[in-house]
């Protein structure tokens, strides 16, 4: 399997600034995805190729689908938020980021139970004061601190196991109580060296293993559960940013890519950049966990 060629496919030219956070809607057969610097939440439909958008408020970090109406829960720089689709409205519901204008929330997603996590950086990503944050029944609470990038936020297909990044040390991974909503003590499941680039988001396939966009390292890693590299899929883009499995029968997997940092050169070099791109891998995934407001 790790020698097999996989042929990756632009499914849309989104020439996303930052584009982030692919989560797919078995409901809807849709993609959405968040362009950071936009700011704004997109609904991609890859039969049609309709794209709908919704501009937000402040920077999206990430968000999760609700699992109650059509909505969902944002991470945006101003703290947690719901978005109604229908009529764009976005409801604040708690701010731990208050009083801290210098930090933002980057990735993020729902754990098994629907509780949304998500985490914070400072605006330089150079500091190592962010923290991780658990949104339950419209309280957040700090779980974790000393991140520079939080990023990826998964979880193993039984739940026992969470998979979070800090993208300049390494990948991580911490023992899940599922039932409680509580993670023992992150301890590196994957050195940053273990793949080209550096570790962003992520997404966990039906056979256990880690899906792991590499930014500036120009493709997806897939990781056994004992941290072992099984495989490396280039893509035509620098910085992919994320990925998620979707389609009819889960088995494509969707990654997000950006155009932000990279100079006129390289941009010329890579047309592509900041589109969302398709990989048939022969693998399937696991339908996208959704946000439970209480």
């Amino acid at each position: 399997m790790s020698g097999t060629k996989t042929e990756a496919v632009c499914v849309l030219e989104a020439r996303a600034s930052l584009g982030e956070c692919p989560v797919w809607d078995e409901r809807g057969q849709a993609l959405y995805f968040a362009d950071i610097h936009a700011p704004a939440l997109f609904r991609f439909d890859p039969a049609s190729g309709a794209l709908g958008r919704w501009d937000l408020p402040a920077k999206p970090g990430s968000f999760a689908l609700a699992a109650e109406g059509a909505g969902a829960v944002l991470a945006l720089a101003s703290g947690f938020a719901r978005l109604d689709f229908a009529s764009g409205t976005v409801a604040a519901i708690a701010n731990p980021l208050a009083g801290a204008a210098d930090h933002r929330f980057n990735d993020g997603g729902a754990d098994p139970a629907g509780r949304f996590w998500a985490g914070t950086m400072h605006g330089s990503g150079r500091r190592a004061t962010g923290k991780v944050f658990c949104l339950e029944g419209g309280e957040a609470r700090a779980v974790f601190d000393g991140f520079f990038v939080p990023n990826g936020f998964a979880w193993s297909p039984d739940g026992a196991r969470f998979y979070l990044n800090d993208s300049p040390r390494a990948m991580f991974v911490a023992d899940y109580d599922g039932a409680r909503g509580r993670a023992g003590a992150p301890y590196v499941f994957a050195d940053v060296s273990a793949a080209p680039g550096y570790p962003d988001g992520m997404a966990v396939d039906a056979e256990g293993f880690l899906w792991n966009a590499r930014w500036d390292g120009g493709g997806v890693a897939r990781f056994a559960p004992d941290g072992r590299l099984e495989r490396f899929v280039p893509l035509p883009v620098t910085r992919p940013t994320s990925c998620a499995f979707g389609g009819p029968g889960l088995d494509r997997l969707y990654v997000t890519s950006a155009r932000t940092g990279l100079d006129e050169e390289v941009l010329a070099r890579e047309p592509l950049a900041g589109a969302v791109f398709m990989l048939d891998l022969g693998v399937k995934g696991l339908p996208a966990r959704r946000w439970r407001s209480r």
